[in-house]
């Protein structure tokens, strides 16, 4: 009587074995993450000043459909906004106008490959240009964005 459990026992674990190794056989290797290439870009505004580059980024939420998927280099300083247990934290590189009295902010979407965001030095970083919509107001973001 043991020995008829102890073979039913051991060809079930087998079965489940047999499973498991097909179901892991069968799964896809995992993707390699293709690494952005920002060796050439489209337009570097790290080496603009903060109000040239107030300026472009306030033209550039404006005429979104011009510079949609382009190349776009900033230098500044990161703005972390702390998200909840439903939304992550959020980086921005925030550029002022000349009086500090006005800001645009771009959001940093970065690669999973980048370096992280830190937000109490000067940073460059490069991405892909794109805009989204906030309550009704275009805003800009870099997507695919790698600390430079």
């Amino acid at each position: 009587m043991f020995t008829r459990i102890a073979c039913k026992l051991i060809a079930a674990v087998l079965c489940l074995l047999l499973l498991f190794s097909t179901a892991v056989l069968a799964e896809e290797p995992a993707a390699e993450v293709e690494i952005p290439d920002y060796s050439k870009v489209d337009m570097d505004l790290s080496r603009f000043s903060e109000i040239m580059v107030y300026g472009t980024l306030y033209d550039m939420a404006a005429g979104a459909e011009r510079y949609a998927g382009k190349t776009v280099k900033l230098k500044g300083y990161i703005e972390r906004v702390i998200g909840n247990a439903e939304t992550p934290d959020t980086f921005y590189l925030v550029a002022y106008d000349e009086t500090n009295c006005c800001s645009m902010k771009v959001r940093i979407l970065t690669h999973e490959t980048s370096k992280p965001l830190k937000t109490t030095i000067e940073m460059t970083v490069c991405g892909v240009f794109d805009v989204y919509t906030e309550n009704g107001t275009n805003c800009c973001q870099l997507m695919n964005a790698m600390v430079m």
